[in-house]
This record gives C-alpha cells, structure tokens and sequence, in this order.
C-alpha cells in the first residue's frame, strides 16, 4: 500500500533525476538500523535523486518529502516466513520499476547494494545445537539468505561499517574483497555541537529524571537488549560494593520486551535502581545526562552510540567485540574490555571507576576534551557517493 506518492522536484529542476528503491523490513524512528538508512535517504534526497522505500512496517507519521512508501502486505507465521515472502513480493515488484539502483538494509536477493549493521547470522547463531539448526525453518531461511547475499554467485555491493564486519564475512562466505566498501561512521549532525550545550541540558534532563547531584547516572542505550547486553549492565550493577558509597542508577533506553529484564533485575535486587525509558528522541540530552555509557555487547558490528556518546563528552565502558572500540579507545575516554567476555572482568571495572577517586573523572575530562572528527559524521555521503559513481559508470557517464 502506499503511504505518500511523490516524484522529483519541480522547483529546481535537476540535469538527471535519478531513481533509488530502498528496501527494508521494518522502519521506525528509534532504531540503529533504521536511522542509518534514513541518512542515506536524505543525502540522496539533497541529491536530487527520486527515493521509494519498500517495507513491510512503517511506524512514523513523518515521510520525507520527494520521498515515496510503499508497504508491501506480507502475511506469515513467522518473521523469518514473512522474510522470505517479502524478498520474494520485492523481487516481482521491482521488475516492473525502473530504478537506476536498489539499496537494501536487510539480506534480499534483488539488491545492487547491500548495508550491513551486524555480524553474520550463521556465526552470531552459532551456539544454537547442530539438531536445532538441522530441523529449524527460520534456521534454513536465514542461513539461504545470507548465502545468497554474500556467496560468489552475488556481484551486489557490501556496505559495512568496520574491519570488523568484513571479515567476518568473508570467513564464512569467502566474498571477494572487491565487492566490500567500508563506511566512515555515520553519525547524525545534531551531535556536532552538543558538547558546548552538555551542561546546560544535562542539568535540565538530570532534573527531569530526578537524578541527584552525588548519584551516578548509567546508561545503556540500545534496540536489541541481549545483543547489546542489558542484562550483563544489570549484573554488573548488582555486583557494585554494598559497603562503600556507591549510589548508581541504571537507565535502560530503548524499544525492546522489558519482562525478563525487569524480572532479572528483582532477582538480583536492584529493581528499585533500574529505569526503563522505552524508545526516545531526546538520546543527545539522555547521553549528556550520564556519568557513564554502559555497553557490554553480545554481538556489536559497530556500535555508533559509542561515537555519540563521546560526542556529548560522555565516557564509555563497552566490551572489545565492538567494532567502534578503535576510535573511541583513541580519544581516552573509554574503558574497553578485553576478549573472552568475561561478566567478573566487567564487574571490576565499573566497581573500579565508581569507587577509585579521580577515576571516571579522568574519563570525563578526556570525554570533554575529545576533538569531534568530521570522518564521524561522512557515513551517509560516502554511501551516496558510490551510489552515484555506480549509476554513472552503468551509464556511461563520467
């Protein structure tokens, strides 16, 4: 169905209206994900190009303008059933529309070009015992798509966001190294000039989350709250000293079911320290608020809320397997965890940085400090970028 039909502007005439179909299987404001392919879909709108978004799910009332929604009816047992059928429906309807190139932020076989924010899902679903994985449908689907994506017979582009993510891939799938292009992160402008604001709007939302002066705000900030490891920031709470002057609270924020957290977190004790804020637009005040961004993944391909984070002149405590742990270990304001992850070796380090005097000082200060790089910010460009040189040389133009 669609949501908004629009076309090229008429105002300013462009010499070449070109035509994008992005794809996606859910959009809504809040997530990683999401956001990413919203950058990417601005950048090609300031370009001029003509951008239809193909979806089964669009949770905004907001459609950017030139921009046209079109919500593909999938029905299905199952996400991984509606996954199949989708690529299945996107297919069919794009061989009846011409576009000049398709971008696609999940793993479907019609796409010129593919973004990718996480590891492989046969490596991340590897613990999964080989009987299940034998006799499990969404196992089969999952596992077919990726191959089809990342296999030798696809000459589709990969854009990934690290070293890290490359690699990855290409263990498994042996994917020719040409077809890869490894983005600068992507990091939205409204983070350029926070940290002159910090204090202001941190006061404010400290106040409206009535966080005291001598309490210790931590945060963790994510969609999917077991890749990322909310649980393991509970823990590492309800680890802190009992007999020291240790006053934390933890706020989770994200969109994602908070029943087994909150049950995880009245086992252990620390409900009544515990916050969920659900899915926010304010995440820029949210961060300037923390003492402290808490971020032990599970499975992290990049992680740009380590970079925002620092943007607003906040330290960082995260694990090593993110693939962002580089820059943010350049600017001295972060603590990273070595690999294995260890939940004792994650207890000790935030015990240590609440309770050493001058430790998360330190962070802070280097935090504030911290040289805000353009090269954070070009992601989106740079994608559009090679969008545009691909349509070009299919075209014959220089």
């Amino acid at each position: 169905m669609d949501i908004e039909e629009s076309g090229c502007s008429d105002t300013h005439p462009p010499a070449r209206c070109g035509k994008a179909a992005v794809s996606i299987y859910r959009y809504f404001p809040h997530g990683g994900l999401q956001k990413s392919m919203m950058d990417i879909v601005l950048e090609l709108q300031r370009r001029n190009f003509d951008v239809t978004i193909f979806c089964m799910s669009w949770e905004s009332e907001k459609i950017p303008e030139k921009v046209t929604v079109r919500r593909l009816r999938i029905s299905g047992s199952s996400s991984s059933a509606k996954a199949h059928k989708f690529d299945l429906a996107l297919a069919r309807v794009l061989k009846k529309r011409d576009f000049d190139f398709h971008l696609s932020f999940n793993k479907v076989s019609s796409a010129d070009g593919y973004f990718v924010d996480d590891l492989p899902f046969v490596r991340t679903s590897g613990q999964i015992p080989l009987w299940r994985r034998i006799f499990s449908r969404r196992w089969r689907i999952y596992s077919s798509m990726e191959h089809q994506v990342f296999g030798k017979g696809n000459p589709g582009l990969i854009f990934c966001q690290s070293e890290l993510q490359k690699r990855a891939y290409q263990n498994i799938y042996g994917t020719a190294d040409e077809r890869f292009r490894i983005l600068p992160p992507g990091v939205e402008d409204i983070y350029r000039n926070v940290a002159p604001e910090r204090r202001e709007r941190r006061e404010r939302t400290r106040n409206d989350l009535n966080i005291k002066d001598d309490e210790k705000a931590l945060f963790f900030v994510a969609s999917a709250f077991y890749a990322k490891g909310a649980d393991r920031a509970i823990a590492a709470l309800a680890a802190l000293p009992l007999d020291q002057e240790v006053n934390a609270k933890l706020f989770i924020v994200g969109r994602n079911d908070e029943t087994k957290l909150r049950r995880f977190a009245g086992r252990l004790g620390v409900d009544d320290r515990v916050f969920f804020l659900g899915a926010r637009m304010d995440v820029p005040d949210l961060l300037c608020a923390a003492d402290l961004l808490i971020h032990p993944a599970r499975n992290e391909a990049a992680g740009i809320v380590l970079l925002e984070a620092i943007c607003c002149g906040t330290p960082v405590l995260c694990t090593g397997n993110c693939g962002y742990a580089g820059q943010i270990i350049e600017s001295g304001a972060a603590v990273v965890l070595k690999r294995p992850f260890s939940q004792r070796h994650l207890n000790r380090a935030l015990r240590l940085l609440l309770t050493v005097p001058g430790s998360l000082d330190e962070l802070q200060q280097s935090a504030a400090v911290t040289l805000i790089k353009d090269e954070f910010f070009r992601g989106s460009k740079l994608a559009a970028d090679i969008i545009e040189e691909r349509i070009n040389r299919a075209s014959g133009i220089e």
